[in-house]
């Protein structure tokens, strides 16, 4: 199993290694945010977050929150954030992920842009790309990845003030595609 484990984290990294040198032409220096449970790679540029007093106002839940990441070369907001949550064993990952975006679309301005399925890391998910409006009543773009091991699942939840463009979505889904579990 460790050795799994070890074969993923290797080819992940040379694939967002790959990809990040052929999407933005040269060179880009990786740091890894690591704990007991996961690790995720991300480029030069962005940093880590010690508070989550910033993203109260983000219709985003700072209970469950595992880190953030802001990207400091952007002039307006970007941040991804992970989170777990703690579901029922009995669950599918499919009932998981419709529930999640059901709640989304709950939020304020609600407009999906985009719901495609995907495969990161070896496992099945879901981009749910969509739009909803802040506590200033600005719009705000949302992207939404969900992983599950057990009976835990981690959703990133990316938040940008511009729309999602082809180069802005490369780069975010590269750094979720290193997500791995442990």
């Amino acid at each position: 199993m460790k050795a799994d484990v070890f074969i993923y984290r290797i080819v992940s990294i040379i694939i967002v290694s790959l990809m990040s040198v052929g999407c933005f032409g040269g060179k880009i220096e990786q740091h890894v945010f690591e704990n007991e449970t996961l690790s995720l790679t991300y480029p030069q540029g962005w940093r880590v977050a010690r508070d989550f007093d910033n993203i109260r106002d983000l219709n985003i839940d700072t209970s469950n929150v595992i880190t953030t990441f802001f990207d400091k070369r952007e002039s307006g907001l970007r941040v991804i954030t992970l989170t777990y949550e703690n579901i029922d064993q009995g669950l599918s990952d499919s009932d998981f992920v419709e529930q999640s975006v059901d709640n989304a679309s709950k939020l304020q301005g609600y407009t999906l842009l985009q719901k495609k399925d995907t495969l990161i890391s070896g496992f099945e998910t879901v981009l749910h790309y969509f739009r909803g409006v802040d506590a200033q009543g600005q719009d705000i773009y949302y992207l939404q990845s969900f992983f599950r091991k057990d009976t835990i699942a981690y959703i990133f939840t990316v938040v940008q003030k511009s729309i999602f463009d082809s180069v802005s979505s490369q780069e975010l889904e590269s750094i979720i595609s290193t997500f791995i579990m442990k």
